[in-house]
């Protein structure tokens, strides 16, 4: 039997990685910029067992497994943390081939839920003044398998109207610079900054003030949500484990 032909390209390879992660909260109801992100992972897998044979079965679920470097890490960024991981949002991905938004159904884009996945954080501050610091993100959860939960998570409808503008300032607005175009905002650059600590203050008993340990050096410092994990996997962030060194 031949086979059928077929012509193939470079332009049909694209990066694995998402460029950008959107997030929907509770009162903007639309998509806004989490900011200038890297590292971006992103896995969809089927949850499988073994038949009574030893074979492999799909079970009726999938799990959903993400993570970034969330670049902006200034105090606008640390201060909405506990809101941006109280299971509460809605988060949007959009990849290296991510089509147009035109109002349809929109391939290159995949969005999940807040009944789906959970998230959690850790901010490091991890070298020197060449090094940026960032928050880390990692997204877990388990979608259901029906028609209305794969078309939201592979094809999602998107319009411009669903993304933020200057007209929507409200949840995170002040992660992203906007303008009067729906475009759900961009980065800011400002809101990138570096590692590097100079001083240190240790505060004790029986002291009338802090003592200042000045200059130091090689200071390693991060700060880990600790998260238990619910009956569909996601994430539920409860404490903070904080290591200095």
């Amino acid at each position: 039997m031949a086979w059928k032909s077929f012509t193939g390209g470079v332009a049909y390879i694209y990066p694995a990685a998402f460029m950008a992660v959107y997030v929907k909260g509770t009162t903007a109801n639309k998509w806004q910029t989490l900011g200038s992100i890297s590292n971006g992972v992103l896995n969809i897998e089927d949850n499988e067992a073994d038949d009574a044979l030893g074979r492999n079965y799909a079970i009726n679920t999938v799990k959903f497994t993400a993570k970034c470097r969330m670049m902006q890490s200034s105090l606008v960024e640390l201060e909405l943390l506990d809101h941006l991981t109280d299971g509460t949002n809605a988060f949007l991905f959009k990849t290296s081939d991510a089509e147009t938004v035109a109002g349809s159904t929109t391939i290159g884009w995949i969005g999940v839920t807040a009944a789906q996945v959970g998230v959690k954080a850790r901010v490091v501050c991890d070298g020197t003044p060449e090094d940026n610091r960032y928050i880390e993100l990692e997204w877990q959860g388990t979608i259901y398998k029906n028609d209305a939960n794969m078309i939201l998570l592979l094809t999602p409808t998107l319009a411009a109207s669903d993304f933020g503008s200057t007209a929507v300032q409200t949840d995170y607005y002040t992660i992203g610079t906007y303008t009067a175009a729906t475009d759900g905002g961009s980065p800011i650059m400002s809101q990138i900054r570096t590692c590097g600590v100079s001083t240190m203050q240790i505060d004790g008993a029986g002291l009338s003030s802090p003592d200042t340990l000045t200059p130091i050096t090689n200071v390693k410092m991060s700060f880990e949500m600790l998260a238990a994990e619910d009956g569909l996997k996601r994430f539920l962030p409860q404490s903070v484990a904080c290591a200095v060194e």
